[in-house]
C-alpha cells in the first residue's frame, strides 16, 4: 500500500490588537496567546493553509472533537536574534520529532506537518516557541488524538 508524501506547511505567528485612545491604534503582541503545548489539539484553518500564513490566538478543544491539527512537539529558541534558518531550524525539529509521537515516519503517515514558529514582528515581542502540528491536509478535520497512531 502506498502513502501519501506528507507535505511541511510553514506557519508565521501573529497576534495583533489594536488599542489605544489616539487616531494612531498601537499595535500590541499577546506572546501568551501563541504558546501551545505538546497533546492540545487546535481549531484553527489557518494551520492548514499550503502557504505561509500568520496565525493569532487560537482555539483549543479536545483531540475528540473535530480540530484541524494536533501539537506533536514545541522548542524554545535560544537568543536574542531572530535566526536566518528559523525555518530550517522549524523543519528539522518537525520532521525528527514526528515519529516519536505518532509511531511512524512523517514520510510514511496519512498526516501532514504544519510549523509554527515566529515571524519578525512576534520575535520581538518575546515569541520563541517553534510549535509543530499534524494536520490532515488542506482543509481537513481531524476527530481524534494521533498520538501513537502510526498512522
Amino acid at each position: 500500500m502506498r502513502r501519501r508524501m506528507s507535505p511541511i506547511i510553514a506557519v508565521a505567528a501573529l497576534v495583533v490588537a489594536l488599542t489605544g485612545c489616539g487616531s494612531e491604534p498601537e499595535t500590541e503582541i499577546t506572546v501568551e496567546a501563541l504558546t501551545m503545548t505538546v497533546g492540545e489539539c487546535v481549531w484553527d484553518e489557518a494551520i492548514t493553509s499550503d502557504t505561509t500564513t500568520e496565525i493569532g490566538e487560537r482555539e483549543t478543544v479536545e483531540c475528540s472533537e473535530p480540530h484541524h491539527g494536533e501539537v506533536y512537539y514545541t522548542e524554545d529558541v535560544a537568543g536574542s536574534v531572530i535566526p536566518d534558518n528559523l525555518a530550517s531550524t522549524a523543519t528539522d525539529a518537525c520532521v525528527e520529532n514526528f515519529e516519536p509521537y505518532v509511531g511512524i515516519a512523517h514520510t510514511e503517515s496519512k498526516y501532514a506537518v504544519s510549523l509554527v514558529y515566529p515571524s519578525a514582528t512576534t520575535w520581538e515581542a518575546g515569541d520563541r516557541q517553534i510549535a509543530c502540528l499534524l494536520i490532515a491536509g488542506p482543509d481537513e478535520e481531524l476527530t481524534s488524538s494521533a498520538k501513537g497512531s502510526a498512522e
